[in-house]
């Protein structure tokens, strides 16, 4: 539902929450999605706005990326080690294609 409202439910070919598989920060969501999609979890990023969302990458092993303008501070981000904390998406985007 949040997808369609916010009309970038095209942006994406497969989604999964904790009513589907797993809660995070178990990786059994990324791991199905990685499966289903035949990527290697190497060639993926994790883009999360919660340290959970950061545990569950480390635990694949998968890259992340923490947003500053979600649900956790800053200081649980950095915790968890993510390979970057972007402020904006368009962050997202140069780090993903440098």
């Amino acid at each position: 539902r949040a997808l369609v409202a916010m009309q970038v439910q095209d942006w994406f070919d497969l989604t999964r929450c904790a009513d589907e598989t797993a809660s995070k920060p178990h990786p059994l969501m990324l791991q199905q999605i990685v499966t289903e999609l035949n990527i290697p979890p190497q060639q993926c990023v994790m883009v999360g706005d919660t340290e959970y969302d950061l545990l569950m990458a480390q635990a694949m092993p998968m890259d992340a990326i923490a947003v500053s303008y979600g649900a956790h501070p800053n200081e649980r981000l950095l915790a968890c080690s993510p390979c970057v904390i972007v402020s904006h998406f368009s962050e997202v985007t140069r780090w993903v294609l440098s």
